[in-house]
């Protein structure tokens, strides 16, 4: 198929496996975060790696498949005949394991001074200690403004 390097799967490759393994194989260990919460992969994307890879371009060094900007939503190319029909718009980036990990469906995210993160972004925006400011919201029960202020 053209997208191994010296034997193995390019990174990019290797992601939409994964991430179609994820949504539809029960067997797979990420199944239950996925499939079985009903995220999936359209019909753009889940058959063919060719359109996967034309839509979001070679996997750079070490970033991986991403969920953005909807974190909630599934895998979609925005353009097939199925994401069309549902009105679906595109839904995946590469992203550092930063952006991933403060792309969770569990992070607290905030809104201070207009800006809407992650605690741990917004206290690097602000250059405060997330140990502090993470205290001051769930030790000693300050709002999120008094925290940040």
């Amino acid at each position: 198929h053209g997208f191994t390097k010296n034997g193995r799967r390019t990174p990019g490759y290797q992601s939409w496996i994964s991430m179609r393994q994820r949504c539809f194989d029960p067997n797979c260990k990420g199944f239950s975060n996925y499939g079985a919460q009903g995220i999936f992969v359209c019909d753009g994307w889940r058959h063919r790696y060719e359109p996967f890879l034309a839509d979001l371009g070679e996997c750079p060094l070490g970033f991986e498949i991403d969920r953005w900007p909807d974190k909630f939503g599934s895998y979609t190319c925005g353009h097939c005949e199925q994401c069309i029909k549902n009105g679906w718009s595109f839904n995946a980036r590469w992203a550092t394991r930063i952006q991933q990990a403060r792309n969770k469906t569990t992070n607290l995210v905030y809104t201070v001074h207009g800006i809407t993160a992650c605690l741990s972004e917004l206290c690097e925006r602000f250059s405060l200690p997330y140990a502090r400011v993470y205290a001051r919201i769930f030790k000693l029960h300050w709002t999120v403004d008094e925290a940040f202020s």
